[in-house]
């Protein structure tokens, strides 16, 4: 299994989003680039989406909540970013240390180094499509 970030078109998706609806394992979160501007703005639609027991308002909780996610009981989970060039495009910063976390922490995270560091973890696919 490899975690991975893909870069896809709108129609690229509409296909790829098919498999992805039809995976009862799979805990799916869809977010619209236009619409999140600001870190605080990321921060509280992954919580909610992510259901995260308590709104994440700083990177460290979320990074703590997103590499729990026990309260979804999925064995897998998958983001999808539309219009991606829009997403944090107030907020280059926060939109790096966002992508930085999925590449350097989130995706190998799921892919092996929770069951090193997590009694009884388990490995589980984690993707992330970022679509224009």
């Amino acid at each position: 299994m490899e975690n991975k970030i893909y870069h896809l078109s709108s129609a690229e998706m509409k296909e790829r989003k098919k498999s992805l609806e039809i995976d009862e394992s799979l805990f799916l979160i869809e977010i619209d680039g236009k619409t999140i501007h600001t870190r605080a703005e990321y921060l509280a639609i992954v919580s909610k989406l992510c259901r995260f027991p308590i709104s994440s308002c700083n990177f460290d909780s979320y990074e703590d909540w997103m590499t729990d996610l026990s309260w979804l009981k999925k064995d897998a989970y998958a983001i999808i970013i539309y219009n991606f060039s829009h997403f944090l495009d107030q907020d280059t910063e926060s939109k790096g240390f966002v992508m930085e976390g999925f590449s350097e922490l989130l995706l190998p995270w799921w892919e092996g180094d929770v069951e090193k560091h997590v009694v009884d973890g388990k490995a589980k696919p984690f993707n992330v499509y970022l679509v224009e």
